[in-house]
This record gives C-alpha cells, sequence and structure tokens, in this order.
C-alpha cells in the first residue's frame, strides 16, 4: 500500500483507511508525524501511538490525552525527542525520570517540566550542562544553587540574566560567565 512506502499518504485516505488501524500502524511506522491524519480511535491506541513516537518524538503532540499521560508512550516520545515533553501529561511533566530523559536530549524541554521537577537540583544541572540558558526555567532555589549557576554560565554566559542575586555577586560566577562570551 501506499502508506507502506510513505506514511505521509495518510492524509488522502478516506476515513474507514484513517481508522485501520493496520493501516494506520504501517504509516506511523514509516512516518510518526502520520499520526496526525489518523482517526481518533487510533490516536487511542497505545500500540500505534507508541510505534509512531519511537519513528518520531514529536507525534506525541496528535496523540489522544490517554496516552499523552502514559509513562511508556511519553518515555519513549522524548528518548527520541525531548521537546515531545511539552505535549506530554501532567502526570507525565511531574514525573523525575521522564523529565530527565528529556532534558538530556534537550535542556529548553526544562521550560514544559512541572515546578516540582523545575525545583530539583539533578534535573536542572542536566539541563544547564546540555543548554546553560534553561536556567531560565528553573526554579528559584536552584536559580540560587552556586553549583548549578556556574554550570549553566559555562555552557551560556548570559545565563548569569538568570541567575539569582546572590549568584550574581559571586565573583566565581561573574568571571566564569564574561570568559565564556567574552
Amino acid at each position: 500500500a501506499a502508506v507502506q512506502k510513505d506514511g505521509s499518504r495518510l492524509e488522502f485516505a478516506g476515513d474507514t483507511c484513517k481508522n485501520n488501524p493496520e493501516i494506520v500502524l504501517a504509516a506511523v511506522q514509516k512516518d510518526g508525524k502520520a499520526l496526525q491524519f489518523a482517526g481518533d480511535a487510533c490516536k487511542n491506541n497505545p500500540e500505534i501511538v507508541l510505534a509512531a513516537v519511537h519513528n518520531s518524538g514529536l507525534a506525541l503532540q496528535h496523540a489522544s490525552e490517554q496516552c499523552k499521560d502514559m509513562a511508556e508512550i511519553v518515555t519513549a516520545a522524548v528518548q527520541k525527542d525531548g521537546k515531545a515533553l511539552k505535549f506530554a501529561g501532567d502526570a507525565c511533566k511531574n514525573n523525575p525520570e521522564i523529565v530527565m530523559t528529556a532534558v538530556h536530549d534537550s535542556g529548553w524541554s526544562l521550560q514544559h517540566a512541572s515546578e516540582q521537577c523545575k525545583d530539583m537540583a539533578e534535573i536542572v544541572m542536566a539541563a544547564v550542562q546540555k543548554d546553560g540558558a534553561a536556567l531560565e526555567f528553573a526554579g528559584d532555589a536552584c536559580k540560587n544553587n552556586p553549583e548549578i549557576v556556574l554550570a549553566a554560565v559555562h555552557d551560556s554566559g548570559l545565563a548569569l540574566q538568570h541567575a539569582s542575586e546572590q549568584c550574581k555577586d559571586m565573583a566565581e560566577i561573574v568571571t566564569a560567565a564574561v570568559q565564556k562570551d567574552g
């Protein structure tokens, strides 16, 4: 079938085919983003959604709300693309393991984490080591943690603007920020 060669061809299929699990599964295995053209029942089918996010993590945005709350599916999505955390359900955005996986791929995904996860030093450290500018999304306690702020400015001197006033007064941190961005 056409969808086995190019999953995006699902867009032009009729409703019967868009709701056929075998056809949709073949399409998303070829192109995860084809999930956007699937019928609602297929967007709510964990097997189909998992296959889609294995191919393209950002396909999570087209999954049903129920699937966006499934840890296995969201973990697979953020392993493929950390930015997929944006489309996860709240429970998954509050799951430290899922958030850690996401920030290891994309520090910026910290912005979509729960407030609780934004306050976890280990998660924030991983995020700023990947992208120092992610300090912007950290909780106040982490913005006041000299070790985290130093790691952030080592990656991006501009991260200093998101540090606490206390950290902005620490010579070691300011020197590192200035040396980074000269």
